[in-house]
């Protein structure tokens, strides 16, 4: 699909009215074939996205419905499909600044964990330390 972000004011009601004529439709020169030029649009767009494709059959061309115009008609229409296709844009947008949000918080955490790990490991070699003084010191007596 392209990028074309304004809902296609006629699209779904060309898939409904192709849909209606058995899935396809003849037109006379060019795409007005509803005989208005307002469809034209909307009929380019269909046509550039693979919805509907041209047929010649006996010399005549039709606009035919293809399978994924089929489909888009199924989920509510052209229009449904560009709004969950935004929605599944914003999702990703969501996912990549937890990501981001994610690798912040990672980083201070290695930070941290940096600054502070030869502290423990003293403590624990101070630990062990004293537990081998007070081994040998309960053993000497």
């Amino acid at each position: 699909m392209g990028d074309y972000k304004e809902p296609l004011i006629y699209a779904d009601e060309i898939l409904k009215f192709i849909e209606k004529g058995n899935g396809s439709i003849p037109f006379v020169g060019g795409y007005s074939i509803m005989e208005d030029d307002r469809f034209t649009p909307s009929l380019i767009r269909l046509k550039a996205d693979g919805f509907l494709f041209e047929e010649t059959k006996s010399g005549y061309k039709n606009l035919t419905l293809t399978k994924e115009g089929r489909e888009v008609l199924q989920m509510g229409g052209y229009n449904e499909l560009l709004k969950r296709d935004e929605e599944r844009k914003n999702n990703v947008k969501v996912k990549q600044e937890l990501e981001l949000e994610k690798l912040r918080y990672d980083v201070k955490n290695s930070k941290r964990i940096y600054k502070t790990y030869w502290w423990t490991f003293a403590f624990s070699i101070t630990a062990l330390v004293i537990s081998l003084i007070l081994l040998y010191l309960k053993l000497s007596e």
